[in-house]
């Protein structure tokens, strides 16, 4: 679920095949309601940086994934390159552990949240809610962006640790070298 449009006028174009319809709406808080103009944009403001983790997050996962799935293709080509790519997995698989349920069958054996599910939770708490977060809910928010913050460095320190390693390796052994979308153009995609 994307981040509720904040009050203002919005252009809408819908395209079916060669036709093109396009309207202009304007959304309006209630003039009624409970929550002020400011407390409605600290919500927004909340929601957007929630859902900006979201990205970055699924950004390392599709990273650690990539990575892994690179190793393991390489390893069948050339098993000289096994005690680089092995660390470099297992290291990389460890830290997606922590970030996202790898475990059970997510009905019967549900394994316990970990940082994707945990920061989810927190995200459509508050981005259904039309009023600002608690702070109780905010600091939720502080120990997700602290989380995400340790498994950044993490993956910093693979990066410069054992994907360094791996990728030398690949040099030296005239392999082709993983690359990956850059994060615009994985957050892009329709």
């Amino acid at each position: 679920m994307a981040p509720r449009a904040a009050a203002g006028k919005y252009k809408v174009v819908i395209e079916k095949g060669k036709e093109k319809y396009e309207t202009t709406i304007e959304i309006a808080y209630p003039k009624n309601s409970v929550f002020t103009l400011k407390e409605r944009k600290y919500q927004e403001t909340v929601t957007q940086d929630l859902f900006k983790m979201n990205e970055e997050l699924a950004y390392l996962v599709y990273e650690i994934d990539e990575l892994v799935q690179h190793s393991d293709k390489m390893v069948k080509k050339n098993p000289k390159l096994s005690k680089a790519a092995t660390k470099m997995s297992a290291e990389l698989t460890a830290l997606k552990a922590e970030l996202v349920i790898t475990t059970g069958d997510n009905y019967v054996g549900r394994a316990e949240n970990q940082l994707r599910e945990d920061l989810s939770d927190i995200y459509a708490t508050i981005a259904g809610n039309f009023g600002p977060p608690t702070s109780s809910q905010m600091e939720n928010v502080k120990m997700m962006e602290t989380k995400l913050g340790e498994a950044k460095a993490k993956m910093d320190k693979s990066r410069n640790g054992s994907v360094k390693k791996y990728k030398a390796m690949l040099e030296k052994l005239e392999l082709k070298a993983f690359s990956f979308e850059s994060f615009e153009e994985f957050t892009d995609k329709e």
